[in-house]
């Protein structure tokens, strides 16, 4: 796997799409299982970006191959879902209001 597809690469990019998110009032967590995880707490009004493993009002876990899948925009966010290809988990209400926005950054 080349520099550009890793783990950190992922991470610095979605960090960086995630600082155009603003205050959204809630914390998320994405998860790259077997690699790491970005949390982002939007409870403010700008979002603070970790790699920690903090709690999450909101999180999405998915293995590496099915994050670069939607980086590169082979599979669609909800279909990701939609077919469990992507796991949610914590305040479905807040994370279907949130759900645009929230896709954004992916």
């Amino acid at each position: 796997m080349t520099d550009a597809l890793s783990f950190d690469f992922l991470a610095d990019e979605l960090s960086g799409k995630a600082m155009k998110l603003g205050k959204l009032g809630t914390r998320l967590k994405f998860v790259f299982e077997g690699e790491g995880q970005v949390h982002i707490d939007a409870t403010g009004d700008t979002p603070v970006i970790t790699r920690e493993d903090a709690d999450a009002d909101i999180t999405v876990t998915a293995p590496l191959k099915v994050w670069l899948d939607l980086r590169s925009k082979k599979l669609a966010p909800h279909v990701a879902a939609m077919t469990r290809k992507i796991k949610i988990k914590g305040d479905i209400g807040k994370g279907m209001k949130l759900a645009p926005r929230i896709m954004a950054v992916l």
